[in-house]
């Protein structure tokens, strides 16, 4: 049984396949295949891309806003920074630039260089919450606006929005799909970091996809580090396969971790599949190759950063947040021909510009 090609994932969860109702039916392979594929096809329609009501984003033209990332060696920091500094570009919008190098005391230090700079605007990227609550106090106290890409508030009312895929839709589909990949015969190890939820969350709904539909299967979840992704990925798949022979599938909630962990797989000649998420171009070219099963895309990589620009945008001036979820695809060898562009995504760009009344 082979995947779907395209699989979207948008802000509806689908129960197809994983009632519990009635009697209980007899497990079988293709029973279990069936299930799985009726539940990708439930994200298959590609999704419009949600922006929200127009608004005036020229009043904010001059205006400087910081962009505060949780460490410039994690890869997909770059392109989600190199987003949002486009789109600050066309909103004529100044930005600060500041690298929290992997380090909680530089996050916060440049969370007080924002409040103490005045900036119109804070955005954070993959910056817990729940270790800056003193910072995003102080920044509210000033009356400055927090846009937090990927993790959500602590405290009510210290981040303005948060830009996110639906983290329950992803994780329902990684699974539907690690079962197809192994025959629902499947022994998986699900990777997350405690102090990012955006790791965390997918796991319960992915554990009960593939619970569900196979009883036999199995999946836990281990630790990762994304601070020391680079050095630390490698090592870790290297242990989870050598530690329990009969894994066969990793699946990675950042793409991060595969880009190091592929090398460290292909050195030992495991056959063990993995599954990613949140694309980058190097992992595209890993399901191209074959070094990786299929990976979660958020569409375009600069997307996110234009979300948060929007959202940014809305909180200066006071206006509601848009709240969109980012909608994603699953990524596999049969579409990634297309680059892992969800096609409604093309032109994103001007489309922003056209809500933000910069298009002619």
């Amino acid at each position: 049984m082979v995947a779907p090609a395209l699989v979207v994932c948008t802000g509806a969860i689908s129960s197809v396949g994983v009632s519990s109702a009635g009697a209980a039916t007899k497990f079988t392979v293709k029973g279990c295949e069936k299930k799985a594929t009726a539940i990708l096809a439930a994200y298959q329609n590609s999704p419009k891309v949600a922006i929200g009501m127009p608004f005036n984003m020229s009043a904010l033209k001059g205006d400087s806003v910081w962009f505060i990332n949780e460490s410039a060696t994690v890869p997909t920091t770059a392109e989600l920074q190199a987003g949002f500094d486009a789109a600050a570009a066309a909103a004529g919008v100044n930005v600060t630039n500041f690298d929290g190098q992997a380090s909680l005391s530089t996050e916060q230090e440049g969370i007080n260089e924002a409040i103490s700079a005045h900036a119109a605007g804070i955005v954070l990227l993959a910056i817990s919450a729940a270790e800056i609550g003193p910072q995003l106090s102080a920044a509210q106290a000033a009356g400055i606006p927090v846009v937090s890409m990927y993790e959500p508030p602590v405290t009510p009312g210290t981040i303005f929005a948060t830009i996110n895929s639906n983290p329950l839709v992803a994780g329902r589909a990684q699974g539907a799909a690690a079962l197809l990949a192994t025959h629902c015969k499947l022994d998986a190890v699900y990777t997350d970091d405690s102090i990012f939820s955006s790791t965390v969350q997918p796991y319960p709904s992915l554990r009960s996809v593939i619970l569900t539909l196979c009883k036999k299967c199995k999946v836990s979840v281990t630790a990762f580090d994304i601070l020391t992704v680079a050095t630390s990925s490698g090592p870790l798949g290297t242990s989870i396969v050598t530690a329990n022979k009969n894994v066969n599938m990793i699946i990675n909630s950042d793409d991060s971790e595969s880009i190091y962990m592929i090398p460290a797989l292909q050195a030992i000649h495991s056959n063990v599949k993995i599954i990613g998420g949140q694309n980058t171009p190097a992992t595209l070219t890993d399901i191209q190759n074959g070094s990786e099963y299929a990976d979660l895309s958020h569409g375009d990589s600069n997307f996110p950063g234009w979300a948060a620009m929007d959202e940014i945008g809305r909180a200066i001036l006071k206006l509601p947040a848009a709240s969109d979820p980012i909608p994603t695809q699953l990524v596999d060898k049969a579409n990634v021909a297309n680059g892992g562009v969800i096609p409604t995504y093309v032109n994103f760009q001007t489309k922003f510009e056209a809500a933000w009344g910069l298009s002619s």
